[in-house]
């Protein structure tokens, strides 16, 4: 049988998933300074904290992969300037809620589409940003033509002089 956390138990857990720091989440949890560091070690090697922090930060992962892959998914559709199924809500007073007031089929325009192509390339790494090319353009390489002349041929250059 499972035991349930404490409130103290539970604010602690919460705390080590925002800051990973076990003896800083004790003491926002409420435990005392002085056995912070003690009951944080403690606290980590409990299972039922175990599992409730593995079961938050496995749900949280799972809800930024789904995020990125959806973001991902809406910027390649925008590129390609597929219409996207846009609801509108409003604000209503009485039950202070939004509430969907229509649903519009919007096409993206061109600059959105290029806005989106831009985003894609840059999160593949294949964006070819203005400033490099610029740099290549301006290097340029000089024949030094003093470069190969040994030092006995310099110093005849120089007495010649």
């Amino acid at each position: 049988m499972e035991k349930k956390l404490t409130l103290k138990q539970k604010r602690f857990a919460d705390e080590y998933i925002i800051s990973g720091n076990a003896t800083e989440a004790a003491i926002k949890a409420g435990y005392s300074k002085k056995t912070a560091n003690v009951i944080a070690a403690e606290n980590l090697t409990k299972p039922s904290i175990q599992k409730y922090i593995e079961s938050k930060t496995k749900k949280k992962t799972e809800d930024t992969e789904n995020s990125i892959e959806e973001v991902i998914r809406l910027l390649y559709e925008t590129a390609r300037g597929v219409p996207q199924v846009v609801p509108y809500k409003v604000y209503n007073n009485l039950t202070k809620e939004w509430e969907v007031d229509e649903i519009k089929t919007v096409v993206p325009n061109m600059k959105e589409q290029n806005q989106a192509r831009d985003m894609i390339l840059k999160l593949t790494g294949n964006y070819i940003d203005k400033k490099q090319i610029e740099m290549t353009a301006n290097h340029t390489v000089t024949n030094n033509p003093l470069e190969n002349l040994s030092t006995d041929d310099l110093k005849k250059l120089i007495d010649d002089d």
